[in-house]
């Protein structure tokens, strides 16, 4: 929901779209909603919409005026072993928890390889993905990230949360990712506040925000592929419209597996989790990408 001011209610188990720029109405099925994306501020909602939606299994996104999600609704009982699963969660070893993250940053700067491959022909970062460390003490990712964005948008490139450029089509695409990985997370009674690596106080959402980071670099093909067709690209409806579609029609190629979608991909990362933690092996299940 951003482009027009809406009211939103619950009909019969139907979400309800009143829109107040005329008399329309709308109904979509609840059991169809797997996560409600609120970036218009005109956007009000009745009580009943956030309870009714969050026992279907979907999450609402609410977010500001540069697309970043300032917070989630989620299912506080997503799994039926939620309370054994959050004792394993928080009982996690420190050791554990580096070889997670170790995995996760080796994913992740491989599938930023494999779409340099594609874009350039050579392969620019399995140097740095060879060299990763247990927990990234040499802080491989952000060395990667540095060389990985100046090949990818050009060399003055800067990545931020605040810029128009790029960043905002990337902003609002890892917006999605992050809400997709979420609903993952939590499916699998799991909690998304208990990160491996992000520990800051004030995101609710550490988990989402390592797990999501393999992953990143579909969002990033999608820009780059935008913005070569028009650099002026902004958030608009078509853009949001295909973005959207990105990630719930379009099956993206793995090395070694078949084609997945990314609500699949994140539910095994997650399920892969549940795993790893309860029997202390690190043995994570990262999705490696072809472009």
């Amino acid at each position: 929901m951003s482009e027009r001011p809406a009211y939103l209610s619950i009909s019969l188990d139907r979400l309800q779209l009143s829109f107040k720029d005329n008399e329309e109405i709308q109904y979509i099925p609840c059991s169809d909603i797997g996560m409600l994306m609120l970036n218009n501020p005109q956007v009000t909602l009745s009580q009943s919409v956030i309870p009714t939606l969050n026992a279907h299994g979907a999450i609402i996104v609410f977010c500001d005026r540069t697309h970043v999600p300032i917070s989630l609704a989620l299912p506080v009982d997503g799994n039926c072993n939620q309370t054994k699963r959050l004792h394993q969660q928080v009982g996690s070893l420190p050791k554990l928890k580096k070889q997670i993250w170790t995995s996760l940053v080796k994913a992740k700067i491989s599938n930023q390889d494999a779409l340099l491959l594609k874009l350039t022909g050579e392969r620019q970062l399995l140097d740095l993905e060879a060299t990763v460390l247990p927990g990234d003490p040499t802080n491989r990712e952000s060395i990667a990230a540095i060389r990985y964005w100046k090949l990818l948008f050009g060399p003055t490139f800067k990545r931020e949360k605040l810029y128009t450029d790029q960043n905002s089509l990337l902003n609002y695409g890892y917006t999605v990712l992050f809400a997709t990985m979420a609903r993952a997370i939590v499916t699998s009674g799991l909690h998304p506040s208990f990160g491996v690596f992000h520990s800051n106080q004030t995101n609710a959402f550490c988990l989402a925000s390592d797990l999501m980071e393999p992953l990143r670099p579909v969002v990033d093909a999608f820009v780059h592929q935008c913005w070569k067709i028009n650099p002026e690209s902004i958030v608009s409806k078509d853009f949001k419209r295909y973005m959207l579609q990105e990630f719930t029609d379009i099956k993206h190629q793995l090395v070694g597996e078949e084609r997945a979608v990314i609500p699949d991909l994140c539910k095994r990362m997650t399920s892969s989790l549940v795993s790893v933690l309860a029997y202390q092996k690190p043995v994570l299940y990262t999705p490696l990408l072809e472009f």
